[in-house]
């Protein structure tokens, strides 16, 4: 199933670029320092998000290393870029066992940040839509939903007689009691996912810089969320083909030419994928 998925995405990306061959040859030089910031910015995401993982670990009396933690972050991160709606970062925790810690403790400290980002990047695509004056506020609501979800199943104890009949019940309602655990550090996740939207929004506007787009900062950073969302639709890895796509679409709109438009998208991700690279590491030393 996977490599069906994997096919479909990039059926998908093949088609969009041969589609815009003629055009690809206008673009001017690609300016690689550009590039290279916008490397650089989502590598200084990634230690941010691994600092908040160690935080809320160490606030469950979980004495992991920053690197170790990093190092796991990192693994499931490059696991994300290659799994159909990012699934794959949830390998992060399985990595985090090799850093002192239990499993039902790192899932708590993995899927409570992701609700939170959740919600952050859904209300930052129902802003892109007021700003930008276009459709999708269901795509929005739906983002957020999915955020409320994870932070109710792991910080609320009105389900454990639904937990008590899942399989794994006692995995998760352990990981539910870690999770409440830091619920009290809410604004703490909420402020370094904020931080770290700016981040990514700086490697967009690197990016855009890179191929000579005229956009703002401001654009750039509501694009993000209301386009990166599309890597979580659960068809093709990551959303490959099609938040490029899509990408290409709502560029449009502001006067992006649909070539550039198609490989901005492209490189957003390929400079994404080249800062989680690292996380390799993950898989050769903390399985």
């Amino acid at each position: 199933m996977k490599w069906v998925q994997a096919a479909i995405g990039v059926t998908v990306l093949l088609v969009l670029f041969y589609s815009l061959r003629e055009d690809l040859g206008k673009i001017r030089e690609i300016i690689p320092h550009f590039f290279i910031l916008a490397t650089f910015s989502y590598f200084l995401l990634n230690i941010l998000l691994a600092f908040r993982v160690q935080f809320l670990l160490q606030k469950m009396e979980v004495p992991a290393s920053f690197r170790c933690v990093l190092a796991s972050h990192l693994g499931g991160m490059i696991a994300g870029d290659a799994t159909p709606g990012r699934s794959g970062y949830l390998s992060a925790a399985k990595f985090l066992t090799g850093c002192n810690c239990n499993l039902s403790t790192a899932m708590a400290s993995i899927l409570a940040p992701q609700g939170m980002e959740f919600i952050v990047k859904g209300i930052g695509a129902m802003l892109a839509i007021v700003y930008f004056h276009s459709g999708g506020t269901i795509a929005g609501i739906a983002v957020i939903a999915a955020g409320v979800v994870i932070l109710v199943l792991l910080w609320s104890r009105r389900l454990d007689r639904l937990m008590g009949l899942m399989p794994f019940s006692r995995h998760l309602i352990s990981m539910r009691e870690w999770g409440i655990r830091v619920r009290k550090y809410a604004l703490h996740i909420l402020v370094i996912s904020l931080a770290g939207w700016l981040l990514v929004g700086l490697q967009w506007y690197f990016v855009g810089l890179a191929l000579g787009m005229q956009l703002r900062f401001i654009e750039y950073l509501l694009l993000q969320p209301l386009l990166s969302s599309l890597m979580f639709v659960p068809v093709t890895p990551a959303g490959l083909g099609i938040m490029e796509s899509a990408s290409v679409i709502v560029l449009y709109m502001f006067g992006v030419e649909p070539s550039i438009a198609a490989v901005f998208a492209f490189m957003t991700r390929l400079s994404g994928v080249v800062a989680d690279l690292p996380g390799i590491y993950a898989f050769l030393h903390l399985r």
